[in-house]
C-alpha cells in the first residue's frame, strides 16, 4: 500500500513539474517579446488586426500565444482575398477580430508559418507582436 502511494505521489509531482516548466517557458517568451504595434480599445468592444498574407505560399498567420485571453481573445480569423479589396493578383490579408472583456493589457504573438497535417508548425517566416490595451 505504501509503495502504491509513493508511485502516485511521484507521478503527480512529475506532472506538476511539467506544467510549471511549460508555463515558465511561455512566460519567458512573452516577457522578452518586443512589441511592434500597440492597439487600444474599450472593454466590450472589438479590436481588428490585419496582417498581409498570401496563402498560395503555404504560409498562414496564426495566434501563436496570447498572454491574457481573459483581457482579449480572438473571436474571428479570416482571410480577405485581394479581389475583396478590388486588387486582382495582389496579396490579401488575414483579419483577426478580438473580443475585449476587461481592463488590462495582453501581448499577442502572431506567427506566419507553415503547418503539417497534425497542425504543428514546421517553418516560420515572420513573427509579429502586438500589445492590446483594454481601457
Amino acid at each position: 500500500m505504501k509503495m502504491k502511494k509513493t508511485i502516485i505521489i511521484s507521478i503527480v509531482s512529475i506532472f506538476m513539474l511539467a506544467i510549471f516548466n511549460f508555463s515558465c517557458a511561455t512566460d519567458k517568451e512573452l516577457k522578452s517579446a518586443v512589441v511592434e504595434e500597440t492597439v487600444k480599445a474599450k472593454a466590450g468592444s472589438d479590436v481588428e488586426i490585419e496582417l498581409p498574407a498570401n496563402p498560395s505560399t503555404g504560409f498562414m498567420w496564426d495566434v501563436y500565444k496570447n498572454q491574457k485571453p481573459k483581457v482579449a481573445k480572438v473571436e474571428l480569423q479570416r482571410y480577405i482575398s485581394p479581389e475583396d479589396n478590388g486588387m486582382i493578383g495582389g496579396a490579401g490579408k488575414d483579419l483577426f477580430i478580438f473580443n475585449t472583456f476587461k481592463k488590462g493589457e495582453t501581448i499577442v504573438i502572431f506567427k506566419y508559418a507553415k503547418k503539417d497535417e497534425e497542425d504543428k508548425i514546421v517553418e516560420v517566416e515572420k513573427t509579429k507582436i502586438y500589445k492590446i490595451i483594454v481601457e
